[in-house]
Parts: structure tokens; C-alpha cells; sequence
């Protein structure tokens, strides 16, 4: 049997650390649309305009790449990606 050798890469952008939620064993990463912005350095808007045009385009489906979950102390949703 083959040993994986597996590892996270932590980005690290202009203004401070984020934090990434993982899942190595179905080799996710989930991220709200601020973390992704502050991962690439883009204002938080760029990120929902491509988003949206992912999946309108098909590129990748919605129902399978977006969770909604509760934060704590707050009464709204977040999605992650």
C-alpha cells in the first residue's frame, strides 16, 4: 500500500493571517468570500462576481461547492466555499 504524503500550505496575505477550514480526508479547504479575498488580495466584491459566474457558467456546481453554516454569535448564515 502507497503512504501519501500529504500537507497544507498556509497563506499568509498583505494585512494578517486567515484561517482555513479543512478536511483532509475528502481533501477540501472551505473559506467564506472575505478569506478568499483576503487570500488573493482583491476586494471582497471581485470574489462574488466570479463566483457567480462559476456557476452560472457550470464550471462547478453550487449545491456541491457551497455550505451554510452558523457562526457563532451571529443570527445569519455564512456561506463557505
Amino acid at each position: 500500500m502507497k503512504k501519501e504524503n500529504k500537507q497544507i500550505i498556509v497563506y499568509q496575505g498583505k494585512s494578517g493571517e486567515i484561517a482555513l477550514h479543512s478536511d483532509f480526508g475528502a481533501e477540501t479547504v472551505w473559506a467564506t468570500q472575505a478569506q478568499i479575498a483576503l487570500l488573493f488580495e482583491k476586494d471582497r466584491t471581485v470574489i462574488t462576481k466570479h463566483l457567480h459566474k462559476i456557476f452560472k457558467d457550470g464550471e462547478v456546481s453550487k449545491k456541491s461547492n457551497v455550505q451554510k453554516m452558523h457562526i457563532p454569535l451571529s443570527d445569519k448564515l455564512v456561506e463557505l466555499y
